[in-house]
């Protein structure tokens, strides 16, 4: 449950890791399948697993790593809150960003963006953003940023290719009937002012204060839930665009003009009477409490909880049961050409020819081989 001074944006991603996602579309077009076109199955193995390195430990790792040239990598930290380049073998601290309220001093993280050769954070805490290049880590450029009026500012993009970076600010909806929603919104770093945008659909808060009479302020975010996730592709400088209620990815420009819809078809269960106790159990609601929050779970899960970008193929991962964490791989035209099966309850990073990251907790943080032979 959330309760005011918890920072909104690690409520949104806690939500991502436990895959409590929200239901943001009615059942009504849905028919049970999980059944999909054989295609190749990959399960790659561990290379290597670390909770620390050098004198860095890891207390919380962020959800997202940046691979580098040659198989280094970039590993965002939140806490301490920290960017560290790591060697590709995952031994040594190549740089890393410096703690503080400085310039290019950073106190939160929250979940950068590569692109364009850099790391864009947004530090929520002191309410600006600052870009890195990938090589050492150095600062490039450091600007603050205004909220946009009943949005808060969640994590900054890398830029079109006019460019103008993006901004992604979210609206929570906490009253009932209220709706979520994201907007991205253009900023020019020179003028330091705000361009066009776009709303879009995002996750929804079940206001607990309004449904059981908890308090105002209190949310909570329902399991296996649709959401708008949001890609970058570096090489065309655009924008990969996926709300999860619907069939289609688009790609847009910097004028939020639609240059590709991918059309996808994923496979797509129900949710289980014991996936709802899991969650009840795990909420600790009362008897009289969960007859309330009951009617508002879904009935299908979501197709996907997490979505990636690389080198023409967009990763999904299934909210499908089993034993492990799957992830279809889907070309720019929608088919599924792959599948790779990770650790369950792990959480794919980032995607390179020399390997995956993959956080395996919220300490331990792995490579493993990029899949090149196909198992069955």
């Amino acid at each position: 449950m959330y309760r005011k001074g918890f920072p909104i944006w690690l409520l949104a991603v806690l939500g991502c890791l436990n895959f409590v996602l929200v239901n943001c579309s009615g059942d009504e077009r849905v028919v049970e399948s999980t059944e999909v076109e054989p295609v190749p199955s990959f399960t790659p193995q561990e290379i290597t697993s670390f909770d620390h390195v050098g004198e860095v430990y890891f207390s919380f790792l962020g959800i997202n790593s940046f691979a580098t040239s040659g198989g280094d990598f970039i590993l965002p930290v939140w806490d301490p809150a920290l960017l560290l380049k790591i060697d590709s073998e995952g031994k040594k601290v190549i740089a890393q960003t410096t703690q503080g309220r400085g310039p290019g001093e950073i106190t939160d993280i929250g979940i950068p963006k590569q692109g364009n050769g850099a790391v864009y954070v947004f530090d929520f805490n002191q309410h600006k953003g600052l870009i890195f290049d990938e090589d050492k880590l150095q600062l490039i450029d450091e600007f603050n940023i205004d909220n946009v009026k009943g949005y808060y500012v969640s994590r900054t993009h890398p830029p079109f290719k006019n460019g103008e970076i993006v901004v992604e600010a979210r609206n929570t909806g906490w009253r009932r009937n209220e709706k979520s929603g994201t907007i991205l919104i253009k900023y020019n770093l020179k003028t330091e002012t705000y361009g066009d945008s776009v709303k879009l659909n995002a996750r929804r808060y079940i206001p607990l204060g309004d449904l059981i009479g908890s308090g105002y302020g209190s949310a909570i975010q329902l399991p296996f839930g649709d959401d708008q996730y949001i890609e970058y592709k570096d090489e065309s400088k655009t924008m990969l665009l996926f709300d999860s209620s619907t069939d289609v990815i688009a790609e847009v420009d910097e004028n939020f003009d639609t240059l590709k819809a991918i059309k996808i078809d994923l496979p797509i269960e129900r949710l289980t009477e014991a996936e709802k106790d899991t969650f009840r159990v795990k909420e600790d609601f009362s008897t009289k409490d969960w007859r309330s929050v009951e009617p508002e779970l879904p009935k299908f899960k979501a197709v996907v909880s997490a979505v990636k970008y690389h080198n023409n193929e967009i990763w999904l991962k299934s909210n499908l049961r089993g034993t492990n964490d799957v992830w279809f791989i889907v070309n720019m035209e929608g088919k599924i050409t792959k599948k790779v099966r990770l650790p369950k309850d792990s959480y794919l990073t980032h995607i390179s020819e020399w390997h995956l990251g993959v956080r395996l907790n919220d300490y331990t943080f792995a490579l493993y081989e990029y899949p090149k032979e196909s198992k069955h």
